[in-house]
């Protein structure tokens, strides 16, 4: 009898004990689910912005889209300038070095003219861009550096753009030129040049 009325007397303390739970949250059973459910669905929908600055994930890929979309656009205008000013001139200007040496092209196919000055001209259109290129990929990188950071990497772009034009001239100058005389120097004895 006695342990019937301990079971009776824990069932009250536990029922008091939830309605003490229940008045201290103050949300019914079904408000509570709502706010669960606002809660997930706030976590399926981006974030528009944090509180520290960050952007989320789909912002920055929508940003590196556009970015990506205006570098394959300023590489179709240089493409589609050079080739406006003339595939053969830009081929002179390339092949100089290579005449100078008395070497003559030699075409296997049919449409290898074609093919190569294509491929000249998309090379050249790629270099006349690439300040644009670089310019992009530094808009994008800029947002994320703190500001000492972006004071020296500013310096080392200008730096960088200044060594870029350098070293396209010096590799169509010097290493174009002795490259080339080397290869027809090797190849004498095998191959007519």
């Amino acid at each position: 009898m006695q342990c019937k009325e301990e079971t009776e007397e824990m069932e009250t303390q536990r029922k008091n004990v939830h309605a003490e739970t229940l008045h201290a949250d103050e949300t019914p059973p079904l408000k509570d689910f709502e706010q669960k459910n606002e809660r997930a669905d706030h976590l399926q929908e981006p974030a528009k912005d944090d509180s520290n600055g960050e952007a989320p994930i789909w912002e920055h890929i929508g940003e590196l889209r556009q970015r990506l979309l205006k570098c394959v656009a300023a590489v179709v205008v240089c493409f589609a300038c050079l080739m406006y000013v003339g595939p053969q001139r830009i081929m002179d200007l390339v092949t100089a070095p290579v005449k100078k040496e008395g070497v003559q092209f030699i075409y296997l196919g049919l449409a290898d003219v074609l093919y190569v000055q294509m491929k000249v001209v998309f090379l050249c259109a790629v270099i006349l861009a690439s300040p644009l290129l670089l310019w992009q990929l530094w808009a994008f990188v800029r947002p994320a550096l703190y500001p000492e950071e972006k004071k020296l990497a500013l310096g080392w772009t200008f730096l960088s753009l200044f060594l870029f034009v350098l070293g396209v001239t010096f590799g169509y100058v010097a290493v174009f030129s002795s490259a080339l005389s080397f290869f027809v120097y090797v190849g004498a004895d095998t191959a007519l040049p």
